[in-house]
């Protein structure tokens, strides 16, 4: 459901998205696959949304770590086919596609806090060089150049240490993002935001004496270029409303499709929509009051109208699109659709246990989504 800039300009937050949330409760889908019950709720019939295609086991050498460790951290990344297990101070990468194919490094001072892989900046590395992790640490920020056998990332993969490292000045990273063009920015535990920059004139991974790289924190910069580029770093003001007392950065996302201008997004912990928590109250939809706890950039070929989703923990979206320039902006409310009561959706990482006295084996579920109702 659109909603159009005439019919709700003089709307104030909360009416749009009570607006929002009506149409969307009370009005028929148009989708021809999905039909509406008096609730307004959605129906599939027979058909199955969530297909589980496979169930690979974790390598042994990896789960194993689980059971001597008690921090771990688990993520996925995609662009590289890889799911990483932060086991205290070590780090492990594990290729989904081939269930034997792994790698680890150990070569960390501290334990590890977040993990994330970007495209590395024009002419600083060899062209062999086409991924870079940024790994933090409790006490470090660190790139680490990979490159894939014969260029194929389902390949075996083989890392590089660089130069480019720098101290995390006591701050606690939790999460980290990346521009297309390179530029990354972590997100700190007090609810900072930092950018690693780093640069050599010596393309050849970083180990040039002059290999230099710099950790600053633009959440408290004035500098009028840093905001020129990084724009809205605080949640918009009445629909997602950030705390006075900042608290741990939940997520960061880098939006670029809009007029080739750059905006960075911060979602706290606390962060939440105060109108959603009202609404949710008469809605027959939620058990529970909805906190925003992702934000999602959308490409120009996601959605044509809207520029940003914001996910809720029941699963309801509200899609935002970014008005005005880099004098004047703001997000306006363009569509609410909110999840169907029967789906159940499950990608998690669980133990299963076979008989009594035998080993439990760490297993990794797969599974795609069909989803006819296409936004």
């Amino acid at each position: 459901m659109l909603v159009s800039n005439t019919s709700t300009s003089n709307l104030s937050w909360t009416n749009l998205l009570e607006y929002c949330f009506d149409y969307d409760e009370y009005s028929l889908d148009l989708f021809v696959e999905l039909e509406s019950t008096e609730h307004g709720e959605y129906v599939y019939g027979q058909k199955e949304r969530l297909c589980k295609t496979g169930e690979y086991p974790v390598p042994l050498p990896i789960s194993d770590g689980f059971k001597q460790n008690s921090v771990v951290t688990v993520g996925v990344l995609t662009s590289i086919n890889r799911v990483f297990f932060a086991v205290e101070r070590t780090l492990y990468f594990w290729n989904y596609t081939a269930e034997k194919k792994w790698n680890s490094l150990k070569e960390f001072d501290s334990v590890v806090t977040c993990v994330g892989v970007v495209t590395p900046k024009p002419d600083v590395f060899l062209n062999e060089i086409q991924h870079v992790l940024i790994i933090a640490t409790e006490t470090e920020v660190a790139l680490i150049a990979i490159e894939f056998a014969d260029g194929v990332i389902d390949n075996d993969m083989q890392a590089h240490a660089t130069r480019f490292k720098t101290a995390t000045k006591g701050a606690q990273m939790k999460r980290v993002t990346a521009t297309r063009d390179g530029r990354i920015f972590l997100g700190s535990e007090d609810g900072s935001v930092w950018e690693f920059d780093y640069y050599n004139e010596s393309p050849w991974l970083g180990t040039s004496q002059v290999a230099k790289s710099v950790l600053r924190n633009v959440s408290q910069s004035k500098t009028s270029k840093v905001f020129e580029y990084v724009g809205n770093i605080v949640l918009p003001l009445g629909l997602l409303p950030a705390l006075a007392q900042r608290t741990a950065v939940t997520d960061l996302v880098v939006s670029e499709n809009i007029n080739n201008n750059k905006w960075l997004f911060v979602l706290h912990k606390e962060s939440r929509s105060k109108d959603c928590e009202r609404l949710a109250a008469n809605n027959t939809r939620n058990e529970m009051k909805p906190t925003v706890i992702k934000l999602h950039a959308l490409g120009a070929g996601d959605n044509t109208s809207a520029h940003l989703c914001a996910i809720t923990n029941q699963g309801d979206r509200i899609y935002l699109a970014l008005l005005g320039d880099r004098h004047y902006y703001g997000l306006e409310v363009r569509c609410v659709r909110m999840r169907p009561l029967q789906s159940r959706l499950s990608f998690d990482l669980a133990d299963s246990k076979t008989e009594a006295g035998s080993k439990s084996k760490t297993r990794f579920r797969l599974g795609e989504m069909r989803n006819e109702a296409k936004i």
